[in-house]
């Protein structure tokens, strides 16, 4: 299985926002922050294997510029979530 077949799993099994909240039973803000929080983790192979490359002078063969878009703008819905939460 190459990395583009890998990226198209994942893309299933994480779902949109919508669909995830529909399936817990709710559009909360901890609906959300487990939504946010379950990208990062299904994603954190990605950081992983770019910090191994980089270590080991290796090349990615892929492009992972999207997954990081999307775990930047996680870890920003994230934080407003916590901070709207404890404020």
């Amino acid at each position: 299985m190459n990395q583009r077949e890998v990226m198209e799993i994942m893309t299933d099994v994480i779902q949109g926002l919508d669909e995830f909240c529909t399936q817990l039973g709710s559009d909360g803000a901890d609906a959300q922050l487990a939504y946010y929080q379950t990208y990062l983790l299904q994603t954190d192979y990605v950081a992983a294997k770019m910090a191994e490359a980089m270590y080991t002078g290796g090349e990615l063969d892929e492009d992972y510029a999207e997954v990081l878009k999307k775990r930047a703008e996680c870890r920003q819905k994230i934080n407003e979530l916590q901070n709207e939460y404890h404020t």
